[in-house]
């Protein structure tokens, strides 16, 4: 399958990421669970898998994102899914440390169209040696 050249797509889409970098430094929950699909499966750079609940819930639970960033982001549409890859960096506030904490990986990330609404259906990252 090739990709289908749709630059209206590839907008849509890279809009609903940055929506998604927001509402994580937001912690603006309401947001994250529209822009998950029912079925996501979002995996961590450590392994750990969760469905849509536990990822809300860790998200809801876990250190403050100071700043969520993509570099190097590639966007190919194909009909109704597309595969966003790049770089990765998420900046973290721990309890009891002065500094955030940098994150820095590599993603993908598919999305799925359905009824004309763009939502994350898989994410898998692991952390990234190279600098972004």
């Amino acid at each position: 399958m090739t990709p289908i050249d749709s630059a209206q797509d590839e907008t849509q889409v890279r809009q609903l990421e940055s929506r998604r970098q927001a509402a994580l430094v937001a912690l603006d929950m309401e947001a994250l669970a529209d822009m998950f699909a029912e079925d996501i499966v979002h995996i961590h750079t450590n392994g750990m898998v969760h469905d849509k609940a536990a990822i809300l819930s860790h998200i809801r639970s876990r250190a403050q994102f100071v700043a969520v960033e993509r570099h190097n982001l590639m966007v190919r549409t194909y009909g109704d899914t597309a595969v966003l890859t790049g770089d990765l960096i998420n900046s973290l506030r721990v309890p009891g440390e002065e500094e955030p904490r940098i994150m820095k990986a590599f993603a993908t990330q598919v999305v799925r169209r359905t009824d004309g609404i763009w939502r994350f259906i898989s994410f898998h990252a692991c952390l990234s040696l190279a600098p972004a």
